[in-house]
């Protein structure tokens, strides 16, 4: 008699567990950039440096395309961006002052020039208005927004 109830306890406890997961995904609160590496005839570019970097902290991130030309970075605060994307015999492309937001996915495909080291080529660029990757819809919330918010009780 005590097992059916054990089995019942497991249960509930299994459904709680998938509940509260659930609920954690959905308070996400950072975004990610991905793209590819291309050089100028359209062909893919493996084992580029690429770096992100915060404009309000210079903290950096680095990534590295694979060999399909791809590279990606996730779990990226909101904020404005850099992404600087070099390789030996090849033009370092910049892409600058672009903002992520809440649970944006950003995509940068970049196509580079073969030239010198020295050179540098820069582009502004503004990433994606409208969210194509996923449904989600994330918000900024400002700190003066969250203080003036009504308390009940």
């Amino acid at each position: 008699m005590l097992v059916p109830s054990r089995v019942g306890s497991l249960g509930s406890l299994g459904a709680l567990v998938l509940l509260t997961a659930s609920g954690a995904y959905a308070q996400l609160s950072s975004a990610s950039v991905t793209g590819i590496v291309r050089d100028s005839s359209g062909s893919v570019i493996p084992d580029v440096k690429i770096v992100l970097r915060n404009a309000a902290t210079s903290i950096e991130r680095v990534a590295t395309s694979n060999s399909a030309g791809n590279y990606v970075f996730l779990s990226i605060t909101p904020g404005i961006y850099s992404l600087e994307a070099s390789a030996p015999g090849l033009q370092t492309t910049q892409i600058s002052n672009f903002t992520l937001d809440v649970n944006q996915t950003a995509t940068f495909n970049i196509t580079m020039q073969v030239g010198a080291l020295q050179q540098t080529v820069s582009v502004e660029a503004a990433g994606e208005l409208v969210q194509g990757a996923t449904s989600e819809l994330g918000a900024v919330v400002a700190t003066k927004q969250v203080v003036d918010l009504p308390l009940n009780g």
